[in-house]
């Protein structure tokens, strides 16, 4: 524009950031975490989405140290959904957000997520055939891919599946995301990693910088870190679905 024959420019940066999605989970339910998992995994920036647990019944060592007034179970959930501010709910099963206060205009089913074809109105996230399909473009069509640059990481027993997607990712290989895992095959050339007890410190330990389901969707992601810290360490058990629910959102 000009201002008295003086020229001046105006520049607008725009940034986009991935949709912050809460996906709630009955707080025992394994299937449920792992749904919840899979579904991060396939949108991008769904690392950055919390999965918080809620609960039916008040646990008794909730009770005890709560008013007879106040709703435990609600101030739980509710204090994790103020904690990370989403920009929507996801009932991984209908009801779960009864309770929480949270405007239902925000409140939204898992099929929702997952089924963009089906409801083509909502588009919640952006999926993750864009991310592999920016990565192709942007990387692999020009580079040479080597087997440990990626990693598809699957569980040796079935007991160790959730904590083997919380930590690496899963794919789901059915359904409306189930063509997912072929695409991340095609573009990144993983290698696939049985993981069990015995080998996972090792690999976990030793392992460099290695592209995984659950780290593809950071694709084009820049987060600074609000707290600075030499080490962290989160002591769970890996059966526990609770615990399970800490270490991803911790990590979120």
């Amino acid at each position: 524009m000009s201002d008295e024959g003086t020229e001046r420019s105006i520049t607008v940066e725009q940034r986009l950031r991935p949709l912050r999605l809460a996906f709630l989970i009955e707080h025992d339910s394994r299937s449920q975490a792992i749904a919840a998992i899979e579904t991060c995994c396939a949108l991008w920036g769904g690392v950055l989405c919390p999965i918080i647990p809620v609960y039916r019944r008040t646990p008794r060592w909730l009770s005890r140290h709560t008013p007879p007034w106040h709703s435990p179970r609600a101030d739980v959930t509710g204090g994790w959904i103020e904690a990370f501010e989403p920009d929507d709910l996801v009932e991984v099963v209908s009801g779960l957000a009864a309770g929480t206060g949270y405007d239902s205009k925000f409140v939204v089913a898992l099929s929702q997520v997952q089924n963009p074809t089906a409801h083509p109105a909502a588009g919640y996230g952006v999926s993750a055939a864009d991310i592999y399909a920016t990565a192709y473009e942007q990387v692999y069509r020009f580079a040479q891919r080597y087997p440990d640059d990626a990693v598809q990481c699957d569980p040796g027993r079935r007991q160790d599946a959730l904590w083997t997607a919380a930590v690496f990712g899963t794919l789901p290989e059915s359904g409306p995301f189930g063509h997912l895992g072929d695409m991340y095959r095609q573009t990144f050339d993983p290698k696939t990693v049985r993981l069990d007890g015995e080998n996972f410190a090792q690999f976990f330990l030793t392992r460099r910088l290695r592209i995984t389901p659950i780290g593809a969707t950071m694709w084009g992601v820049t987060v600074d870190p609000m707290i600075e810290w030499r080490s962290l360490y989160l002591v769970f058990d890996p059966r526990s679905v609770l615990d399970i629910a800490h270490l991803w959102s911790l990590r979120a």
